[in-house]
């Protein structure tokens, strides 16, 4: 059996108090729970807004998924991705087509 690759992403919500260090926590928790091979955390940083164009770390996350590099997409919550909730379906049909299993840190896989 092969060992899947994971890639987490971290931004700091407005509405909530998850840290990004604990973000970090949990993403690398749910990768050793589940035997996944962590790869890479993109941190886009305290001040990034889910709203915000300027966010090279999801941009390079989206490259390198749409690039195969990881197998599996770990984040806090799907709001984690983006507060835009047009942009966020979009990225997840394309996590999809890409064959990019999502995994939450508070739900399990989605």
């Amino acid at each position: 059996m092969t060992t899947k690759v994971a890639v987490g992403y971290t931004r700091l919500s407005q509405k909530s108090d998850a840290s990004i260090d604990d973000q970090k926590q949990e993403i690398r928790d749910l990768a050793d729970e589940q035997g996944f091979q962590l790869y890479r955390i993109y941190n886009e940083g305290e001040l990034a807004s889910g709203f915000d164009s300027d966010r090279p770390e999801y941009l390079q996350m989206q490259t390198d998924l749409e690039d195969g590099l990881a197998d599996v997409l770990i984040v806090r919550d799907r709001n984690r991705l983006s507060r835009d909730k047009r942009e966020r379906s979009m990225l997840m049909y394309d996590i999809e087509d890409w064959g990019i299993e999502l995994w939450t840190t508070t739900g399990g896989t989605s």
